[in-house]
C-alpha cells in the first residue's frame, strides 16, 4: 500500500509574519492557517542574492532572520546601496513586482538569512480569502512608499550628521552588522568621509 506523506512548514516559521499582519489588520487563527499553505521559507547565505537587478521580481520577501541590502549597480560597475531590511521587516522591489518589469536593483543577503517568500499567487490568495486582505496589502504598500519618500526627503533636505542619526535609530545596531563602505554608499558619501564624521563627534 503507497502512503503518501505530506510535509508543511512549521507554523512557527510564519509567526513573526502573523505577528505583523495582526498589528495591520484582524486576522483569524482559520485565515492564518489557510493563508500558510501558499507560502514558502527559503534560507539565503551571506553574499547569496535573493533578486538580481534586470530580472522580474516575483517576490515579496519577510525577513525571519538576518539582514539584507538593495544595490543599483550603475553603468559603471559601481554598487550604490539603497536601502538596508532587519528582521520582521518586508523587501522587494516594488515596481517590478507590481508590473511585472526589469528590477531596478538587486536585492542581497548581508547575514545568513531565513525568509518567508510571498509570490504574486500567494498574495491574490490572501486578498481572496482573507476578510481584510486588501486593507493588509494596501496597507504594506503605503509602508514602503512612505520608505521610499523619506529616503528622498532625507536626501535634499537633511545634512549628512542628520541623515548618520536617522539611520542608527531607523536600523539599531547596524555599525556592527553592516562593513563602513556600504553604510557610506547608503548615505551617498565616501568611507573616509564617514570615518571623519564619526571621529568629529568622538
Amino acid at each position: 500500500m503507497l502512503i503518501l506523506i505530506i510535509y508543511h512548514t512549521p507554523l512557527t516559521s510564519f509567526s513573526k509574519l502573523y505577528s505583523s499582519f495582526s498589528s495591520l489588520i484582524s486576522i483569524s487563527d482559520e485565515e492564518i492557517n489557510a493563508f500558510s499553505s501558499v507560502l514558502k521559507i527559503r534560507n539565503y547565505q551571506k553574499k547569496e542574492f535573493l533578486l538580481d537587478q534586470g530580472s522580474v521580481c516575483k517576490e515579496i520577501f519577510f525577513i525571519n532572520s538576518g539582514m539584507t541590502r538593495n544595490i543599483i549597480t550603475n553603468a559603471k560597475g559601481k554598487e550604490i546601496t539603497t536601502h538596508f531590511t532587519l528582521e520582521n521587516k518586508y523587501t522587494t522591489e516594488y515596481a517590478s513586482f507590481l508590473k511585472q518589469k526589469p528590477a531596478s536593483c538587486s536585492i542581497q543577503a548581508l547575514e545568513t538569512v531565513e525568509a518567508v517568500v510571498i509570490t504574486k499567487e500567494a498574495l491574490q490568495y490572501g486578498y481572496e480569502h482573507i476578510k481584510e486582505g486588501n486593507k493588509l496589502g494596501r496597507l504594506i504598500a503605503e509602508h514602503y512608499f512612505m520608505m521610499i519618500t523619506d529616503k528622498v526627503e532625507e536626501i535634499y533636505a537633511d545634512d549628512t550628521l542628520d541623515r548618520l542619526d536617522k539611520l542608527n535609530d531607523t536600523f539599531p545596531g547596524i555599525d556592527q552588522r553592516v562593513p563602513q563602505h556600504m553604510i557610506a554608499s547608503f548615505l551617498g558619501i565616501t568611507a573616509v568621509h564617514l570615518s571623519r564624521l564619526r571621529s568629529s563627534r568622538v
